[in-house]
């Protein structure tokens, strides 16, 4: 039988390690019983927040920051559309450039901006890059931290949850809600922070046998 494909976006859920030996974790096993869900019911989880939604909207805004911020040729620095796939992962980088995939992050606001981070502060999208990079051949991969204005009606949407639960707001109270969602104000190098990840050959051998225990328990499910 085939092997059921991971999307890599949800690789880094899969690749969570169980405390019990020799069993799937308990994130693992949520994920794939998700897919096996979708699969027998014949129907996809639609994924909506606030986050999701500035993500999507403002995602070409935060492309072109990062090749402003990195001086990256525009013809090249535009969203990949097409889709990869090989024998375990499925996934559409965001940016394929001659050397390199790119995935961007749009941060809801400075709360969540990991300017001064050292590390990636979500390890899933270590393993969704390293997809990235399996499914392109790329050897180098860069995860890219955006602050780019939050759209008007998400904004708007924040002031009206914020003065229903505190009541109305006054004019200072706005101005700040509005400062803290929008971003022109700050240098363009404090605007993009990026993580750079290397091709681990030791990574993808994880990879391949956590997908192929993965598939064990998928087909037991749907076997059932």
């Amino acid at each position: 039988r085939e092997l059921m494909q991971i999307r890599c976006s949800s690789l880094g859920q899969v690749m969570t390690n169980s405390r019990k030996k020799g069993e799937l974790s308990k994130t693992a096993q949520s994920c794939i019983k998700q897919m096996a869900k979708e699969e027998l019911l014949g129907v996809k989880r639609v994924l909506s927040n606030k986050y999701l939604d500035k993500g999507i909207i403002m995602e070409d805004a935060a492309i072109d920051l990062v090749a402003d911020r990195y001086e990256l040729d525009p013809f090249a620095a535009v969203k990949n559309e097409e889709h990869f796939s090989n024998d375990y992962l499925t996934g559409t980088p965001d940016l394929i450039l001659e050397d390199s995939v790119r995935d961007i992050k749009c941060s809801w606001g400075v709360d969540t901006f990991p300017l001064l981070d050292e590390d990636i502060p979500n390890k899933d999208y270590y393993w969704q890059l390293m997809g990235y990079m399996a499914l392109t051949g790329k050897r180098k991969a860069f995860l890219d931290y955006c602050l780019v204005d939050t759209p008007e009606h998400l904004i708007q949407r924040e002031l009206d949850s914020m003065a229903y639960r505190v009541g109305e707001l006054s004019l200072d109270a706005k101005r700040e809600v509005r400062l803290n969602m929008t971003f022109g104000h700050v240098p363009i190098e404090h605007r993009v922070k990026t993580f750079e990840i290397e091709w681990s050959e030791d990574a993808w051998e994880q990879i391949q046998i956590r997908i192929t225990e993965c598939n064990e328990f998928y087909h037991k499910l749907i076997n059932k």
